[in-house]
């Protein structure tokens, strides 16, 4: 068992998927990173 971290920037293909999981997730900061991915402010 263990955990699996994956470097990732805005061509990566789960560039989307994150920015998505971000905006629903409980995290109260969630919904802030998504908005900087999409501005692509974070990577």
């Amino acid at each position: 068992m263990g955990i699996d971290i994956t470097v990732i920037t805005y061509d990566h293909p789960l560039w989307d998927k994150t920015i998505i999981f971000s905006e629903n997730c409980s995290w109260k900061a969630g919904s802030y990173l998504a908005k900087m991915m999409r501005n692509k402010e974070f990577s």
